[in-house]
């Protein structure tokens, strides 16, 4: 489909919850000193989109949901940005999987998947993960794991207008792996702001160009914005 939809990047990256939340300072001068695993994992390969339809005597929510597996591997470019913005911040940050066996790796989403799974049965407990996994990243010489977990993205959308919002629904989590303790988990929601001509499934074509354009652009700005304030870390930025 050919079409001039294009992308208003918004500075909109929230961070619920974590204004004044930060990490320890035991844990920030460990996490500055150690090595860090990297992670980002999105549990639902899926773009739940949401509109929301004006009728003259009520509204009409409409849904759809597409599948993006095997159109981008999203996992893999969040990893490389949440690397990047440690990295950035001169720590010894490196992807979990050049570590991890893929069945291990598999281990470690599974774990993140069932956390997030348990979260939304309205049970949340700190993270943890299982005992290979950790002592994998721990005999690899790792101190910390840092997540990005995502549970899906979600496009908003209604029908008096030509533009959606694309949100992910994040939560950004440290675990020391000496204590298997989880340091920090909070909300990390990364929106976005998309237009198009005449449907929104057009944001799909091109493999995806506009939302992972969108989303990409907005997670490594509120990475590089926020990560610093999180972990404690003072730069000269």
């Amino acid at each position: 489909m050919i079409f001039r939809a294009f992308v208003v990047l918004l500075s909109s990256i929230f961070f619920a919850g974590c204004a004044s939340t930060t990490l320890a300072p035991e844990t920030s001068s460990g996490i500055q000193q150690g090595k860090v695993a990297t992670a980002a994992y999105t549990v639902d390969k899926t773009i739940h989109y949401e509109e929301m339809v004006y009728k003259v005597l009520y509204n009409e929510t409409r849904t759809q949901q597409a599948v993006f597996e095997d159109f981008w591997d999203i996992d893999k470019a969040h990893t490389d940005l949440l690397t990047l913005a440690l990295t950035n911040l001169d720590l010894d940050a490196s992807p979990s999987s050049a570590a991890l066996s893929e069945e291990t790796q598999a281990q470690l989403e599974k774990n993140i998947k069932l956390s997030l799974e348990t979260a939304r049965e309205g049970e949340p407990e700190p993270f943890k993960l299982e005992n290979t996994t950790r002592s994998n990243l721990v005999d690899a010489g790792y101190d910390y794991l840092v997540l990005l977990q995502t549970s899906n993205i979600m496009v908003k959308t209604t029908s008096m207008i030509d533009s959606a919002t694309i949100w992910l629904p994040s939560s950004l989590i440290v675990l020391d792996l000496e204590e298997n303790r989880q340091a920090y988990n909070e909300a990390f929601i990364i929106q976005s702001l998309a237009s198009y001509e005449e449907s929104v499934r057009e944001l799909e074509d091109n493999n995806l160009a506009l939302i992972r354009e969108a989303t990409q652009k907005q997670l490594a700005e509120g990475l590089e914005k926020r990560m610093a304030d999180i972990l404690a870390i003072e730069t000269t930025r």
